[in-house]
């Protein structure tokens, strides 16, 4: 019976055996593969090198050109604008003429400032309440206002509750404590002009015989408005 040491030195020469009866293509095969392998390794490596040295390169040339760019942009001069014509500036600064003249007794807003006037006087009990039209014979102003309050007291409460609830359409809010003790409170609403006095006052000063050529437009005899149209 063959020993396990004999049976693996018959395997051992078999197998030289069958590696010598190999043909020469195949060995030459193999030679060619092993002498490649080598030879493919070192193009990839040089491939792969050149092609980083190229990158690397046109990064940096791109970098200097924009850097070069941006130079030449930060250092050019700035060009001069041509000053405005003479005329151009008038033109611009001429405001806008409107095309058709409207007068203040056809303003809306003017109309509606008079009317809320009215309706306060009359809600705080001042008496002989009276809107002249004036715009065809003064001026200055359109509407002049009159009305009667029955006290110095009466008179400042009222002056104030005007400053403090038309204040925004007024030239001057501030009330002195002179005239309402003098009589006589003036409401400057630029367009309108209101004047409150105390029943004294107002006969001696006389104010709607001084106007006495303008139109009333409403009147404690006639409490209606009578607009121009």
């Amino acid at each position: 019976m063959a020993t396990k040491k004999s049976v693996k030195k018959s395997v051992t020469k078999e197998a030289k055996k069958t590696t010598a009866k190999k043909s020469p293509a195949t060995a030459k095969k193999s030679v060619e593969r092993s002498a490649v392998t080598p030879a493919k390794k070192a193009v990839k490596k040089a491939v792969k090198k050149a092609v980083t040295k190229t990158v690397k390169k046109t990064a940096k040339k791109a970098t200097k050109k924009t850097i070069k760019a941006t130079e030449k942009e930060a250092i050019k001069p700035v060009k001069k604008v041509a000053p405005a014509k003479k005329a151009d500036v008038v033109k611009a600064q001429r405001p806008a003429v409107e095309a058709e003249y409207r007068k203040p007794s056809s303003d809306p807003v003017i109309r509606k400032l008079v009317e809320d006037l009215v309706a306060f006087l009359d809600e705080k009990k001042l008496t002989d309440i009276k809107v002249m039209n004036l715009e065809d014979v003064n001026p200055y102003f359109c509407f002049f206002m009159i009305a009667t309050a029955g006290s110095s007291l009466q008179l400042g409460t009222t002056a104030r509750e005007i400053s403090r609830r038309f204040g925004e359409h007024l030239t001057n809010k501030k009330i002195r404590p002179l005239d309402v003790e003098s009589g006589w409170v003036i409401h400057d609403f630029v367009d309108v002009v209101l004047h409150v006095f105390v029943q004294e006052q107002r006969n001696y000063y006389n104010l709607e015989k001084l106007w006495g050529d303008a139109p009333v437009i409403y009147s404690a005899e006639a409490p209606r408005f009578q607009w121009p149209r």
